[in-house]
Formats: C-alpha cells, sequence, structure tokens
C-alpha cells in the first residue's frame, strides 16, 4: 500500500525532448561556424593552413634528422680485449653532404656590333684664289717726264701729234711739240705761250738733269704755191740756270706772269712773226 502523504516522484523527460534539444544545439553551433567563416577572409585560412602544413613538414623533417645522426653515432661495442683497455671511440658525425654544384649560367650572348658608320662630313669647297694683281711698272724719271707733260698739254685739234718727240741727252732735254688752233690769231698766240709756260713747269718739277733744254714748236702754214705743211714756227733755248732762277715759290707769277715772258726769258729765241704779237 502507498503512503498517500509520501510526494509523487518528478515527471521523467521523454528521449524525444533530449533529441531535439541536442539537434538545437548542433543547429546553433553550425550557424555560428557559419558566422566566423564570413567574418574570418578565406585568405587567413589559407594562410593558417600553410603556415600548419609547412610547420608538420618541418617537425618531420627534424625528427628524422634527428634519427639519422643518433643511428650514426651510435657505435657498437668491441669485444673485451684481455691486452688493456682499448681507446674509446670517437664518436665521428657523418660529414654533410657537399651540396650539389649550383648549374653554370650560360654566358649571355654578346651583342653584335652594330656597324656604326660615321657619316664623313662633304668637304665644302675650296675658293678659287683670287688673282694676284700684276706688279706695277715702276716709272723712270724720263717716263714719269712723259706722262706728266701730256698731261700738262692735252690732246691736238688739228689732227696730228700733240707731242712729237722727247729726247734726253747727257746735256740737253729736246721736245718737239704742235701747237694747237683757236678761233683767233690772237688765241693761237696765247696758246702757245701757254704751252711753252707748261713744258717749263713740267721739266722743272721732274728733276732730271740737264744742261740747256731746246724747245720747237709746229704749226701749220701755207707756201706761195698754195701748198700747206707742219712746219717749225719757234725754237726756243733754255739754260738750266735760266729755268731755276724763275720764281716758282710765287704761284701766281708760274701760272700766269710766266707765259707772258716766255719768249723774253729765252737764252736764244727765235720764234715765227705769225706768233709774235703786233707792234
Amino acid at each position: 500500500m502507498y503512503d498517500l502523504q509520501s510526494p509523487k516522484p518528478a515527471k521523467r523527460t521523454g528521449c524525444f525532448t533530449k533529441l531535439l534539444q541536442g539537434l538545437m544545439v548542433a543547429i546553433v553551433g553550425i550557424v555560428i561556424i557559419a558566422g566566423i567563416a564570413l567574418v574570418i577572409p578565406k585568405s587567413v585560412i589559407e594562410s593558417a593552413r600553410r603556415d600548419s602544413a609547412t610547420a608538420t613538414a618541418k617537425a618531420s623533417i627534424a625528427a628524422k634528422s634527428e634519427e639519422k645522426i643518433a643511428f650514426v653515432s651510435t657505435s657498437t661495442p668491441l669485444p673485451a680485449n684481455t691486452l688493456g683497455p682499448l681507446p674509446t671511440s670517437t664518436n665521428t658525425s657523418v660529414p654533410t653532404s657537399t651540396p650539389l654544384p649550383t648549374k653554370t649560367p650560360l654566358p649571355t650572348s654578346t651583342p653584335t656590333k652594330t656597324s656604326t658608320s660615321t657619316i664623313t662630313p662633304t668637304p665644302t669647297d675650296t675658293p678659287l684664289p683670287t688673282k694676284t694683281p700684276l706688279p706695277t711698272a715702276t716709272l723712270s724719271p724720263e717716263d714719269t717726264f712723259n706722262a706728266a707733260l701730256s698731261k700738262s698739254l692735252g690732246e691736238g685739234n688739228r689732227g696730228v701729234k700733240r707731242i712729237f718727240s722727247v729726247e734726253f741727252t747727257p746735256v740737253a732735254i729736246l721736245i718737239r711739240w704742235a701747237i694747237n688752233d683757236n678761233l683767233t690769231e690772237n688765241m693761237a698766240k696765247t696758246g702757245a705761250r701757254m704751252d711753252i709756260s707748261e713744258i717749263l713747269t713740267a721739266i722743272h718739277n721732274s728733276g732730271l738733269p740737264y744742261q740747256f733744254v731746246v724747245l720747237t714748236g709746229t704749226f701749220s702754214a701755207t707756201d706761195k704755191f698754195g701748198k700747206t705743211s707742219e712746219v717749225m714756227v719757234m725754237r726756243l733755248n733754255y739754260s738750266h740756270d735760266t729755268i731755276e732762277n724763275i720764281n716758282w715759290q710765287d704761284e701766281f707769277f708760274a701760272k700766269y706772269g710766266l707765259q707772258e715772258n716766255v719768249y723774253a726769258l729765252a737764252d736764244e729765241p727765235s720764234v715765227s712773226p705769225m706768233f709774235l704779237d703786233s707792234q
């Protein structure tokens, strides 16, 4: 018989309830793991996996190395020697394996020489040499005098040579010239005196040596037969002293006064009446 006053035993949970609780715990755990997997990047997980694999490989290599060394270092004891104690054997470690020689790198191909042809500059045209002027001939004092005399007398106007001849002797200068024509007789006479003045000036300026000068003037004349020819109309001789005594420093007299006195200054004058002034 049961005691009515004793407490009632607690109800036991059924097996289905416990199974349901375990399933719930598993689901929660899966959810948590999935969340962690989403939070942690795959690269971190892979890195952790690689580190774990590397550590395991290193530990395995180290264990194998220790076994080899322990195997080599243990020496087999020699049998007992009645002659005396044998020398203790020294554990000789196995020499480390000589590393294989590294592959010698193949020689790099020497670059082929590129043809560097230098461009030779085109030579510039050498300028043609300039023509060297021919040296001017040095004029002699006589040639210098002739040039000055021709310039002073100028050109003729009668179709004959203005200066017929100029001769230089050891003692004299001989000059033969043609007197120019003019509009009137008086103008022709004046022109003749001007010619003599120019000749005496050229002789003085030349510096030529002489003792006397002979001047012969010519002009065209018609004879009694009506023939016209070039004839001598005056001949004048001047000594060196006479010419040098002229006042050449007085430019006015040398240019204008001398021509009025050329006949009077002559040492030996001989003048045709046609060139003398009318009295």
